[in-house]
């Protein structure tokens, strides 16, 4: 697959290189993306030059941020191009067919249940996202569990795309729950094509950074990679700053962790926080 080279140019992320690698194994017919319009000009020459049978289009409106919130949501609204020229526009590759399916459905607003059936997403997760576009926190429903201790399969680890290196197996949508199980076949078959495929090294990368411990502390969210902990490291004398902080919890460090067959509990500034108390969350993600 040619497409390192458009995630070397900065153009796509890499849960586009995984959905580009599913186009052409037939299991989506197009994929949505929002590029600057000189990213598009290079996205198409890229696709004529090694995939001339697929088609790509752009809408006629562009993307302008709305707000963002502390914990990686980020909501748009259209505007006229007219107003923006050199805005965000919402781009389509695929099966020429699918691709102006999707431009119509986005053209026309864009229903959440509609858009992700066209995209081949979960319609569990297209409801969810209307909570989601109603300013609901994406990782406040992802993690809508009543034990503040779970432990999962790495797959189902969403929250890591959103964190460097934003390795992941997921295709470009919010899951409806940690739990979501079409989400979770999504992503084993995802990982099984990356094995026969020319980018078969990555998988290996792309456990370790799946692999990993989410702490979540009033409005602070920490991710620690299971390789820190298991070189010792499970307490951090100078403290490790949140990956998420908000103003109620500006100051705090995360200094260590203690794992339990049906809890855990963290050493936030000085004070030790257990997951029965009910009020911090630690979630385990492994093989």
């Amino acid at each position: 697959m040619p497409f390192l080279e458009l995630l070397e140019k900065e153009i796509i992320e890499f849960k586009n290189v995984i959905e580009f690698g599913a186009l052409l194994e037939g299991r989506k017919d197009v994929i949505r993306l929002v590029l600057l319009p000189n990213d598009f000009f290079k996205l198409k020459d890229f696709f004529e030059y090694y995939f001339p049978a697929f088609s790509i289009k752009s809408s006629t409106f562009v993307m302008k941020d709305v707000f963002n919130t502390p914990t990686f949501d980020r909501f748009q609204h259209r505007v006229p191009s007219s107003n923006d020229p050199n805005g965000e526009r919402v781009v389509f590759v695929g099966i020429e067919k699918a691709v102006n399916e999707a431009w119509c459905i986005e053209e026309e607003g864009c229903q959440d249940e509609l858009t992700a059936n066209r995209y081949g997403y979960p319609q569990c997760c297209g409801t969810s996202y209307k909570q989601i576009s109603k300013k609901n926190l994406w990782l406040d429903m992802f993690l809508d569990l009543p034990n503040k201790f779970s432990k999962f399969n790495l797959l189902a680890n969403r929250f890591a795309s959103i964190t460097s290196p934003w390795l992941t197996y997921h295709f470009d949508y919010f899951p409806c729950s940690v739990k979501c199980e079409k989400t979770l076949k999504i992503c084993k078959l995802n990982r099984e094509m990356l094995k026969r495929s020319d980018l078969s090294e990555f998988v290996s990368l792309i456990d370790d950074h799946l692999s990993g411990v989410l702490i979540i502390f009033e409005d602070s969210v920490w991710y620690l990679h299971m390789h820190e902990l298991l070189m010792g490291n499970w307490q951090f004398d100078q403290g490790k700053n949140p990956l998420v902080s908000g103003g109620k919890s500006s100051g705090l460090k995360f200094k260590g962790l203690r794992l339990e067959s049906k809890s855990a509990s963290a050493l936030i500034n000085s004070n030790w926080l257990h997951t029965d108390s009910g009020k911090i969350g630690i979630y385990v993600f492994s093989n």
